[in-house]
């Protein structure tokens, strides 16, 4: 893979054509349903679906429930609101429906980036395999990733307001994107995103009182945050403590490693005439979207979406030298394909997946990003025109 293949690639009318794109995604998101619609591979859904059930008939949202599904619910409270459109219907219908707007939310979000059309191309064509790979877990992953997007246009358009929203909206689904008020700092008006954010936590935290009582929606909190602190201690699977727990030092202590994690993301914002740079806020967006992941206690294979698509966009607006060549590259045969059967089964689960390899290229590429944003000029413009 070199640069002149890379552009003669974005370069073809069929590539970057968004109605041949999204018609690619939809076909692959609703293949995905139909596929675990007839393996009898629900489970993820069933999680989400009862959380609204569970919600209003005031069970415990974080026990296990094995006649219902595996595994337990790591979600909040407002989840159940959020999914409740979706868990009303039929199954069937249902779980078509939430992959479907997961597709279009992301999509979306990408058209919405301040990047070319072709560059655009690039980030669909490049998550296209990974976004298989969450659709067919049936995940939420797609959202969040848009919801990291949407964060970052409503700073770019001055709108804290809703900037705010996204972030709360998000948060209250899946706690690390409240990640996204590191934009913040970024961008003027910080007062207002203040404000804006207690308004929007305090709405949003209370918005599950519709269907149940005060008292019973701070036992859900309570035991959202006791699942929360357990899923901590017991997961640390596909991530950069994962790489360091399976191949260096197993009991390497977790809240040593997310403080170094947030040292070097923080870093970056003595470099503050430069926050006012398109190139420095999509890398700083990059950072964001592959931080989220990598320093997850409990990523898995298809939360890998998220970060994969801030490498996608570290990649367009950075040099098309050999190094990012080969890490981009790198990213795509062992993050992006390790979960697909390219690779043969033992390699896939005895190397790959026992080793937390599939978050190595990433873990390297956010490091070189961090470089890019502390120490490299990103007054240069190197997206495709």
């Amino acid at each position: 893979m070199n640069k002149h293949f890379l552009n003669s690639l974005v370069n073809k009318p069929i590539f970057q054509d968004k109605r041949f794109i999204l018609s690619i995604f939809i076909l692959f998101s609703l293949t995905a349903v139909i596929q675990q619609i007839l393996l009898g591979h629900l489970n993820n859904y069933y999680i989400f679906k009862y959380v609204y059930y569970h919600l209003i008939e005031y069970k415990n949202l974080y026990a296990h429930y094995p006649d219902l599904y595996f595994d337990s619910n790591h979600y909040g409270p407002f989840f159940g609101l959020v999914i409740a459109p979706y868990a009303i219907l039929p199954d069937w219908l249902g779980v078509g429906l939430w992959n479907l707007t997961n597709t279009l939310l992301l999509f979306y979000a990408i058209h919405k980036l301040p990047l070319s059309r072709k560059n655009q191309a690039f980030i669909y064509w490049f998550i296209l395999l990974e976004f298989m790979t969450t659709e067919q877990n049936l995940q939420s992953n797609p959202m969040i990733t848009a919801l990291f997007i949407f964060t970052f246009l409503m700073f770019e358009r001055k709108k804290p307001f809703w900037a705010a929203f996204f972030i709360a909206f998000g948060g209250f689904i899946k706690l690390y994107l409240f990640l996204g008020g590191a934009f913040f700092l970024l961008y003027p008006k910080k007062g207002k995103f203040i404000l804006s954010m207690i308004f929007w936590i305090i709405l949003l935290f209370s918005l599950p009182m519709l269907v149940i009582s005060p008292h019973q929606l701070i036992i859900d909190y309570q035991q959202f945050y006791q699942s929360l602190a357990e899923k901590i201690i017991e997961h640390h699977e596909i991530s950069f403590l994962g790489l360091i727990k399976y191949n260096i030092y197993p009991n390497i202590p977790f809240y040593e490693v997310m403080a170094a994690g947030v040292l070097i993301f923080i870093s970056v914002y003595f470099r503050k005439n430069a926050f006012h740079q398109k190139t420095f806020k999509l890398l700083f967006l990059s950072s964001v979207l592959t931080w989220s992941v990598i320093f997850s206690p409990g990523a898995e294979s298809a939360t890998y979406i998220i970060a994969v698509t801030g490498v996608a966009i570290w990649f367009v607006v950075s040099e098309k030298n050999a190094l990012n060549i080969t890490l981009v590259a790198f990213a795509y045969i062992l993050t992006v394909l390790s979960p697909t059967d390219i690779f043969p089964h033992y390699v896939r689960y005895q190397i790959i997946q026992a080793h937390a390899l599939k978050a190595l290229p990433v873990t390297l590429i956010w490091f070189k990003i961090i470089y890019q944003l502390l120490f490299t000029d990103t007054t240069k413009n190197y997206a495709w025109k």
